[in-house]
């Protein structure tokens, strides 16, 4: 065994090492987050698939190996599921989301079934690959989507740093993957391969040990009501507490429908700084996301109009804009997000509970003559 072996095998257990007390720290939070739950399967999985894509270790483990790679395999699924669950707050589990768990394990077993055709085999795995950098791309949409919109910073931060560099570096280990099925190996890729990961682990692994708590959404908190007239600041310093009752004072005299409202011109209305003003929203009212804070008031004033009679003339779409919204489509989609049902649903209710029936109504004096 040669110094550059004995080398990669050292970088790839130090990396190895690191990532599994990510999966520890990940496991200790997991029945608090679902979030956490993901990220350690994706730990846990990552932490196999590093020694693994090594011939030099996976070689030594024999028939163990393939039980393990099965596991190692599914890493991109898991990181996956832990990317929705971090980044998209109104994030629900739904069945439809194991496909990719199924067509990736599927891929895999025929890659390596003995009596199939050599061919065969080697679409099977560029089929797994393919699904792979599939969803390391939509990782990186839904990373960088919403990043002027979050309210958590660790969590902003990861967004651009940590999730693209992990993402960067599946996909790039997947493109490889597919390029030597067609040609040979290049020297050193697999120290390359080691030094990656182990810089990875090293960076984004110490920055998400720290930063855990704060940086993963927590089942049980859900964002405060406060009001200019309860006087009730959770979590805000007392330095901020000015701050919190002008953005309460501005949001309740109808700042909300100022449509294109962003955090940065909301920070200039308020004259204070970005980074303070997303710290309150997110400190003190609990809100992860900008939107989301934005379309609570924006709900419910467009649901005090839905319910007002002397306004059902009036076209929905009038109302959304109103409001704030700049088509028909987001403010259909937050209003059913918030209530669970329709605009049009919710004032057709509204009106019938609303309205005296024509019976009971009094007869209107004729015109004056």
């Amino acid at each position: 065994m040669s110094e550059t072996d004995i080398l990669e095998i050292l970088l790839r257990g130090a990396a190895m090492g690191m990532t599994l007390l990510i999966a520890v720290a990940f496991f200790r939070l997991c029945g608090r987050s679902q979030a956490a739950r993901f990220g350690a399967l994706f730990a846990l999985s990552a932490a196999v698939y590093i020694p693994l894509a090594s011939p030099l270790i996976a070689d030594s483990l024999g028939l163990a190996a393939l039980p393990l790679g099965y596991f190692a395999n599914l890493e991109v699924v898991f990181f996956w599921w832990f990317a929705l669950a971090l980044f998209c707050d109104d994030f629900r589990w739904k069945s439809w989301r194991l496909a990719p768990f199924v067509l990736v394990a599927a891929f895999l077993a025929l890659e390596r079934m003995a009596g199939l055709p050599p061919d065969m085999r080697v679409a099977a795995g560029l089929g797994c690959r393919t699904i792979a950098l599939i969803l390391m791309i939509h990782v990186l949409i839904i990373a960088l989507k919403d990043w002027g919109d979050d309210l958590v910073e660790p969590r902003r931060k990861f967004r651009v740093l940590a999730s693209t560099v992990i993402a960067l570096v599946s996909g790039v280990t997947v493109t490889l993957e597919m390029w030597v099925v067609f040609a040979p190996k290049p020297d050193g890729l697999h120290m390359l391969q080691a030094v990656a990961f182990f810089v990875t682990a090293a960076g984004v692994g110490g920055w998400l040990l720290l930063a855990r708590r704060h940086l993963l959404p927590m089942e049980s908190r859900r964002p405060a009501v406060v009001s200019v007239q309860t006087g009730a600041r959770p979590g805000v310093a007392p330095e901020d507490r000015a701050l919190l009752d002008r953005l309460i004072a501005f949001m309740e005299a109808g700042g909300f429908a100022e449509s294109g409202l962003t955090v940065r011109n909301l920070a200039e209305r308020l004259n204070t700084q970005e980074h303070r003003l997303r710290a309150v929203i997110n400190q003190g009212l609990g809100y992860r996301n900008f939107a989301a804070f934005l379309n609570r008031y924006r709900v419910d004033a467009a649901k005090a109009a839905l319910s007002d009679p002397g306004q059902a003339r009036r076209q929905v779409l009038q109302i959304a804009l109103d409001l704030g919204y700049g088509s028909i489509a987001p403010f259909n989609r937050a209003f059913r997000d918030a209530t669970g049902e329709t605009p049009t649903g919710y004032r057709k209710a509204a009106l019938a509970d609303g309205m005296p029936s024509e019976s009971s109504r009094p007869e209107q004096a004729g015109p004056a003559h």
